[in-house]
């Protein structure tokens, strides 16, 4: 009878394992991948964003044919950098301008990216850089930025979302300990932020509680 029960609930476990699967595919995250250089007043920032995301945010494929052409994003460059320049601010003693650069293309798991590389100059040479994040919040409220800024040699690399969307970049942002710290914590934040991610982790745990159990007996 044993053996029975433990069959049953080890069916159970994988039709809720393959729930679970499909419920975390579903409520996959989108991200955008930033980093920037900044020596004196001048600054560089390369964005790489998903053109599934930006075409949301700015309309590119003209015909509706679902295929967005090299012409198609060109023509609404400006609307992209606007957009761009508006979501992520960059300030060092007053807002840092920035300028678009010549942009490029690239494909990353499948994924293909609109890479922007924009050059500009910040008020004061001597404040510490802060950067704000809006990047895609209004498409998906848990949007992860991916940031990695070389400030005066301090480089920080840390991730930005809807909870953490504002950092200072100095010395004691710098480091690995400080990294760590942050993609850990916006990665409890993201298990906690939904009931499907506590069920996740729950289901996780079951093989381990279930062989606990069977040691004892």
């Amino acid at each position: 009878m044993n053996t029975f029960f433990r069959r049953i609930a080890g069916c159970l476990l994988t039709v809720v394992m393959i729930c679970v699967g499909s419920w975390t595919l579903a409520h996959e995250t989108t991200r955008s991948y930033v980093s920037i250089s900044r020596e004196g007043t001048g600054i560089s920032a390369q964005f790489r964003v998903a053109f599934r995301d930006i075409e949301v945010a700015v309309w590119m494929d003209e015909n509706l044919d679902g295929n967005i052409t090299w012409g198609e994003t060109k023509r609404r460059l400006d609307a992209i950098a606007s957009y761009i320049s508006a979501a992520f601010i960059v300030n060092a003693g007053g807002p840092c301008s920035l300028k678009l650069d010549v942009p490029d293309v690239s494909v990353e798991g499948g994924i293909d990216y609109l890479d922007l590389r924009f050059n500009g100059v910040c008020p004061d040479g001597g404040k510490s850089l802060q950067v704000s994040s809006r990047l895609f919040r209004e498409i998906d409220p848990d949007h992860r930025t991916f940031l990695t800024a070389n400030s005066g040699g301090a480089v920080t690399t840390t991730l930005l979302s809807a909870s953490t969307p504002d950092v200072t970049l100095s010395s004691e942002t710098s480091g690995l300990w400080r990294s760590f710290f942050s993609y850990f914590k916006s990665g409890v934040e993201h298990l906690m932020g939904g009931a499907d991610h506590l069920v996740f982790l729950f289901v996780l745990m079951l093989p381990a509680v279930g062989a606990g159990t069977e040691a004892r007996k």
